[in-house]
């Protein structure tokens, strides 16, 4: 899952103990953050600017990205279930963020040939191909 987070002002400490408790309860559901860093901010002479549209201010625009991996979306279904979960959601993750987007990803195995193959192919179409697959 590839998650884009904007805080709250002053509430990042906040995000930081939902992250201490992800740390504990993701991983009874096989949940693993693999990746957490801040949205920088790219030299001026890009035209464009990862971090958000330009025509908003720039509080508003993306902080954090992070990326939680899960062995299946049934495993995450059931940590979002999970009370322990919802406690820590409900008190530090969702009072802490302005705004969010998950995005769910399959990650791509690079040792089959035919994956290479479908993502060789989708870059030059454009499309990705059916035959890769999705492990969900």
């Amino acid at each position: 899952m590839l998650n884009l987070l904007q805080f709250q002002e002053g509430k990042h400490e906040s995000y930081k103990q939902y992250g201490k408790g992800f740390v504990t309860i993701g991983s009874r559901h096989g949940g693993v953050a693999k990746l957490v860093g801040l949205v920088v901010a790219p030299p001026a002479a890009f035209a464009s600017d990862s971090r958000g549209d330009k025509a908003r201010p720039s509080h508003e625009w993306w902080n954090e990205a992070a990326y939680a991996f899960y062995p299946s979306i049934r495993h995450f279904v059931d940590m979002a279930a999970n009370s322990d979960y919802q406690e820590i959601n409900q008190r530090f993750r969702l009072p802490s963020l302005r705004d969010t987007t998950i995005i769910c990803t399959t990650e791509l195995d690079w040792g089959h040939a035919a994956d290479k193959s479908a993502l060789s192919s989708a870059s030059r179409t454009g499309t990705a191909s059916a035959s890769r697959k999705a492990r969900i």
